[in-house]
């Protein structure tokens, strides 16, 4: 079981007691079966996709001229607790000291295989977690960090700084969502997947704190056709939890005029999100792949 360097998601179900107690016990194991389910399934269909396209965080061109980036995403979870995370390097850059990879990464054809893997995948699973928990009126509060872990779901050994990091900034906050540790920010972190908020967090001293939220409701402008709003006021029923979801209100709104400003509601070509990916001199493996997008470069 050797460390590596992971990006790792924890999340908690908000007033979880609360919830277990108006529900009951069936009604609850069956909302969170549909919510462990999804993750299941997410597993699942990273290592169908991995299998059918003989990649294994790995990127490659597509038919329009893009880099896609085929990276397994996993989950497990414990009680009220969900676990999401990935491997943070491909596999030409695991086992090298950061020196190394440093001095690899500048090379323009190849040096993409030694830096952090794009985030955007892992970070479209998260928000899709924090949405289909408040679909399941199951909201979830949680965070985002990186560094070296153990991550083996066979053994159900899970052990690390990022853990740590992740579960204490957790409860820092009044929120539906995530927020990212100060950890997340030594890789590119594209603009529309992140919000500046800090009026959620209890103690801005703690240090775990980036400055940053994972900006899911753009996820769920992107797919669901209804308004987010009132879906977050209609769970407002609990006065020990209301401020989070005052904070979600606001965090939405945030969302939505960034998206109006920086038009960040479609598809950006990865080539333009990460510079890694931009040099002409660009080397990757060919493969019959299409994202069903056209690049915007």
């Amino acid at each position: 079981m050797a460390p590596h360097l992971y990006s790792i998601a924890l999340f908690d179900i908000l007033g979880f007691e609360a919830r277990f107690s108006a529900y009951g016990l069936e009604v609850m194991a069956a909302k969170y079966d549909q919510l462990i389910g999804s993750v299941v399934q997410r597993n699942q269909h990273m290592s169908e996709l991995a299998s059918m396209l003989h990649m294994e965080d790995e990127a490659t061109w597509t038919a329009e001229g893009d880099a896609f980036v085929c990276n397994r995403i996993y989950g497990a979870y414990a009680s009220d607790t969900v676990l999401i995370w990935a491997h943070a390097l491909f596999p030409g850059g695991r086992g090298l000291s950061e020196h190394e990879r440093a001095a690899r990464a500048s090379d323009p054809a190849r040096g993409w295989t030694f830096l952090p893997i794009p985030c955007d995948r892992f970070l479209d699973a998260c928000s899709e977690v924090v949405c289909e928990a408040l679909e399941l009126e199951l909201p979830v509060r949680g965070a985002i960090a990186m560094g070296m872990a153990i991550m083996d779901s066979e053994r159900g050994v899970f052990l690390g700084q990022p853990l740590i990091d992740a579960a204490r900034m957790e409860k820092n906050q009044k929120l539906i969502g995530a927020s990212f540790c100060r950890s997340y920010l030594s890789q590119i972190i594209p603009g529309p997947y992140a919000v500046p908020l800090d009026c959620h967090v209890k103690d801005l001293t703690s240090g775990h704190f980036s400055g940053l939220v994972l900006n899911w409701p753009r996820r769920w402008r992107l797919t669901r056709r209804t308004d987010l709003a009132p879906v977050i006021s209609r769970l407002d029923t609990a006065p020990d939890h209301s401020a989070a979801y005052k904070n979600s209100l606001e965090l939405n709104r945030l969302s939505e005029a960034l998206a109006r400003e920086m038009h960040t509601d479609h598809y950006v070509s990865t080539r333009r999100l990460y510079p890694q990916f931009a040099s002409p001199n660009l080397e990757m493996a060919v493969r019959a792949v299409s994202s069903g997008k056209r690049p915007d470069r």
